[in-house]
């Protein structure tokens, strides 16, 4: 009635004011408030007015990010190549089950290599073929022999590599397509590739971690829906074939370019090397504009980045070269193949890719990793829950040791 309406505490209220504050609130959080009420109606089912508008809202920009390419869909294929071809010794976890199904023979042949090859081809990744590993081997051999030399006044391996001739990119996970290019661009939507794993374990951010795990599982391009987060990736394609040129100078060595690399046995993966060389892999960082000298450590970002190169390919050495083109100069860091991290990163991204629980966590190495496990077992990973993994994995990048080549 008119009296209880003339007392109520609510008529009383700055409607104006409450909306002020609330949007001050929401501002300060940081929190994408749409996202977070549209995904938590969507996992109580709670199909309202208000889930209606925020789903419209979510599928038209869906629509307007895809709108420029024509995404087939027979290119998302969660389902794993066959584990047998792999001759890896570390265990590899077999991606968990989503709600799209592939055919396993389409996959298949959709991953072989253009020509009948040799079976050596077919079935083993690039690095781990007879001939190419007895090089990788020698290298291997060299960068030990090379480490016993170190000490606390130095922190530069001094290398000096066979002069081997080049190596063309070849393997059954192989796909011949150019850099940049539309077919390119299409095999990586909707995939983890290498250079978004950093973003995923949270190194940018829970925003960015956020951004690319929504692309990823919804098969967005990410260049479309921020086009200015590329600009850095655009000067780094400038001046990409400047520095590696600079690289083969250093070495004396030949380094081929690549197109597109699948996990060779979970096609969810994929990358693209910068180079390839006779027995190893090379990662180029341009440094931005206005840098003052090439980087003098790299981040648990590289770290990531180049051991799930590594994994693609079956190689177990990276060379990142910081470059500096104003200057033209260069810092080359030496990276070898972890296999604790890739086994412990990708199981922790096959959950969250999948939105499923961790059921078991085996990795109680060292006290971080345990740290990880008493975070996220029973729970699907989070930006907060990897906070101690990042941690770990920032110690690992920090051991990594500049390179010298005489």
């Amino acid at each position: 009635n008119e009296s209880t309406m003339e007392v109520s505490d609510w008529m009383k209220r700055d409607i104006s004011d409450i909306i002020s504050k609330t949007e001050t609130g929401i501002n300060e959080s940081k929190i994408n408030v749409e996202n977070h009420v549209y995904t938590t109606l969507k996992k109580y089912h709670l199909n309202s007015g208000l889930f209606g508008q925020l789903n419209y809202n979510y599928n038209h920009r869906v629509k307007q990010a895809l709108q420029e390419h024509d995404y087939t869909p027979g290119l998302f294929y969660p389902l794993p190549l066959k584990p047998k071809f792999s001759h890896h010794k570390d265990t590899w976890h077999v991606p968990l089950q989503s709600s799209a199904q592939a055919n396993n023979s389409e996959t298949t042949n959709q991953h072989s290599t253009q020509g009948k090859g040799t079976i050596d081809t077919q079935q083993t990744p690039m690095y781990e073929h007879t001939e190419t590993k007895k090089k990788v081997d020698i290298l291997k051999a060299i960068i030990a022999d090379s480490k016993k030399d170190l000490n606390d006044k130095q922190d530069e391996v001094h290398l000096s590599i066979p002069k081997w001739s080049c190596l063309k990119p070849l393997g059954f996970n192989y796909h011949a397509v150019e850099q940049n290019s539309e077919d390119w661009l299409k095999l990586r939507i909707g995939k983890v590739t290498c250079s978004a794993i950093g973003n995923l374990i949270g190194f940018s951010g829970k925003k960015e971690h956020q951004h690319i795990l929504t692309c990823i599982t919804n098969n967005i391009d990410p260049s479309k829906v921020r086009p200015k987060k590329f600009k850095s990736f655009a000067r780094g394609h400038e001046f990409e074939n400047e520095a590696r040129v600079t690289f083969e100078a250093f070495t004396g060595v030949p380094v081929s370019t690549c197109g597109y690399f699948t996990h060779p046995n979970d096609n969810k993966y994929g990358g693209s090397p910068d180079g390839i060389g006779p027995a190893y892999l090379l990662e180029i960082k341009t440094r931005i504009a206005g840098s003052k000298e090439p980087l003098t450590a790299i981040t648990a970002d590289h770290l990531l980045q180049t051991n799930f190169q590594m994994a693609l390919t079956g190689a177990t050495i990276t060379f990142l070269q910081s470059y500096l083109p104003e200057t033209k100069s260069s810092n080359v860091f030496l990276i070898e193949r972890n296999n604790l991290l890739l086994d412990v990163v990708k199981m922790v991204i096959d959950h969250m890719i999948t939105n499923t629980i961790i059921t078991s966590w085996a990795h109680e190495e060292v006290n971080l990793l345990k740290k990880a496990g008493e975070l996220n077992l029973n729970k699907v990973p989070t930006f907060e829950s990897l906070k101690p993994l990042r941690t770990w994995v920032k110690k690992q990048a920090a051991k990594v040791s500049r390179v010298h080549f005489l």
